[in-house]
């Protein structure tokens, strides 16, 4: 049984109970309005987002409102951090074992890049492959400010790889 709350209806007047998220109802203006937020909720889910809190349900609204279309998104467009992230990950280092001759039981990269897509970086398998190519120099220590934007990925990011290898980019 899953008892998953499936948003056909709209959660209204949010609260803290006993610190879980409680709220009424009422109907979406339309059918596009609840498909739009229900796609975009089960992307939230799958990078291993719970909305537990109500702290946590406007993590989700906030991020719901960022365009995740970007996949044509420049380089240029992207934060140092944003960077950093898509070569640690191509290297392998951020936690997640990427498929290699070594790793034959890791994640494709294909996959990599969906679940970095889905945390909100988009990013395509052959950008993951060209910067694993290339011999990119080592990432640690790297990034000395972190956006706002930032800030909303990296929460994304440690839910599904955890705070660690997120810390060890930080120039401190």
């Amino acid at each position: 049984m899953n008892l998953e709350y499936d948003m056909k209806r709209k959660p209204v007047d949010l609260l803290d109970e006993d610190g879980l998220l409680q709220f009424r109802t009422r109907p979406w203006g339309t059918a596009e309005q609840f498909l739009t937020h229900r796609q975009k909720f089960d992307k939230w889910v799958k990078c291993g987002n719970t909305p537990r809190t109500v702290g946590d349900y406007a993590r989700f609204q906030q991020w719901a409102g960022r365009d995740h279309r970007g996949l044509h998104r420049d380089k240029q467009s992207r934060t140092d951090f944003e960077q950093t992230v898509i070569t640690m990950c191509a290297q392998g280092s951020c936690g997640l074992a990427v498929w290699s001759r070594q790793h034959r039981d890791g994640l494709t990269r294909q996959r990599l890049a969906e679940i970095l897509t889905n945390c909100g970086l988009p990013v395509t398998e052959r950008a993951l492959d060209a910067r694993a190519l290339r011999n990119a120099k080592p990432v640690e220590g790297t990034v000395t400010i972190l956006t706002d934007r930032d800030l909303l990925l990296w929460a994304e990011l440690e839910a599904v790889i955890g705070g660690g290898p997120l810390t060890r980019l930080l120039a401190i």
